[in-house]
């Protein structure tokens, strides 16, 4: 995943995180992972208002990086993330291997899937 990362910012691909978590446990897992670095915007429910599969906050979050839907991928590891990018007009890229039900997301069918070990 690190070298995923350091692909994408070397190249000037602008990233966020947007969780149901607070913004805070979101800030710490990322600082406890080195990797807080590569993201512009890092959203939770008190500052976007609304948890996935609402596509507000996903729009906050684009706004804020001056993004576009169609110019964007959500990466994600659950059904929910997956819903949230179609809710949101969002290429939608599953990666296995987190923290989701894989079952349930393979059945969300995104438009991509990521095979992690």
């Amino acid at each position: 995943m690190r070298e995923w990362l350091d692909y994408l910012s070397s190249r000037g691909r602008r990233m966020a995180v947007l969780s149901n978590k607070p913004v805070s446990s979101s800030i710490a897992i990322l600082r406890t992972l080195d990797a807080e670095r590569y993201f512009a915007v890092i959203g939770g429910p008190e500052t976007t208002g609304t948890l996935k599969p609402d596509p507000a906050g996903v729009s906050l979050v684009l706004s804020c990086m001056g993004g576009k839907a169609r110019d964007s991928v959500f990466v994600g590891d659950s059904d929910v993330d997956m819903l949230t990018a179609r809710n949101s007009g969002i290429f939608a890229c599953g990666i296995t291997g987190g923290l989701g039900d894989e079952v349930s997301l393979r059945a969300s069918k995104p438009d991509i899937i990521i095979e992690r070990e």
